[in-house]
């Protein structure tokens, strides 16, 4: 029965006649227990819906965040490599192995360095011929240094082995579709004036700047 009561065979029509309010009221306590847990059920399910729509916002923002701090970090990233490039004002070329250097290229036969920037203007390189550019010089070796852009005026210093020559301002212009070089003549490498078998080549920039459309841009 509804009240837990054992009714003996027969009975109930009597039971429920005699026990009616309480069976009602038994009813209406269960009936507002039920409504208690669904209310209860609803509420967590709407703060549960307001915690997932949270949780999404938040994801959206940190993914904003981290967006906007790495492209923060990409721009200073940027900004220090361009300062690097317009500091740097002497660039330095290692060649390995001084007699192979000798032996695999002849008198008029060079090899160029890769390209670098000085002074933030770009597209340096340097040219040696470690026999000599023709065969008159070949007691000494020569080094150039030429811009693959031809648009640079510089004073710049040479260095070969320890040996350094200032080269006076020039312009690194293109004239006849070739790049206009300035250089000297140096010592051969050798055992003397190297360590660890390796040939040292520097160049330094004194000063200097790039042409552009509208004129010269002085450099420092």
């Amino acid at each position: 029965t509804i009240c837990g009561d054992r009714v003996p065979p027969g009975g109930l029509v009597a039971h429920r006649a005699q026990k009616a309010a309480l069976h009602v009221e038994l009813l209406e306590a269960k009936l507002s227990e039920k409504k208690v847990a669904a209310s209860q059920h609803d509420s967590v399910v709407q703060r549960l819906g307001r915690l997932e729509d949270q949780v999404k916002t938040l994801a959206k923002t940190w993914h904003v965040t981290t967006m906007t701090k790495t492209r923060a970090e990409e721009v200073k990233a940027s900004v220090k490599q361009d300062l690097r490039v317009q500091l740097q004002t002497r660039a330095v070329w290692r060649i390995k192995g001084v007699a192979g250097l000798l032996r695999d290229h002849p008198s008029g036969q060079y090899l160029t360095s890769p390209k670098f920037a000085l002074a933030g203007i770009d597209e340096f390189r340097l040219m040696l011929y470690p026999n000599g550019e023709v065969s008159t010089s070949s007691v000494h070796s020569d080094l150039f240094l030429y811009n693959h852009q031809g648009c640079a005026r510089a004073v710049v210093k040479l260095s070969l082995c320890g040996q350094e020559t200032q080269i006076p301002e020039a312009d690194y212009t293109v004239k006849d579709g070739s790049c206009l070089r300035r250089g000297a003549a140096f010592p051969k490498p050798s055992s003397s004036n190297t360590t660890d078998d390796v040939v040292e080549i520097s160049c330094e920039f004194v000063k200097g700047g790039y042409f552009v459309e509208l004129g010269f841009v002085p450099s420092s």
